[in-house]
């Protein structure tokens, strides 16, 4: 049992690094200039869109015209499968015996 969590915290801190990179890269594609870069926006907006819901709520920042949800969004991630992950991982492998 603690060898099935430890995997799963494993592959959560992957999934976690993989939203928070598909949000880095949304925020990066639309601070380009340029209509030729709509096709990719609304791919990366259409695969980050369930991140956007719960981060409207809890993240709400703005300067000017330039929306910062993703990036905080993105951060909260990557510092969550940073240092929460691991402690998972050490309970996982502490509950093996």
């Amino acid at each position: 049992m603690g060898e099935l969590i430890s995997i799963l915290a494993y592959l959560l801190m992957f999934v976690l690094n993989v939203a928070a990179l598909l949000l880095i890269l949304e925020w990066l594609v639309h601070l380009l200039p340029g209509s030729g870069w709509n096709r990719a926006r609304r791919l990366f907006f259409q695969l980050s869109y369930p991140f956007f819901k719960y981060g409207t709520d809890y993240f709400p920042f703005r300067l000017g015209n330039l929306e910062f949800r993703g990036l905080l969004i993105a951060f909260f991630l990557l510092a969550l499968s940073r240092f929460g992950m691991p402690w998972l991982v050490l309970l996982g492998y502490n509950l093996r015996g």
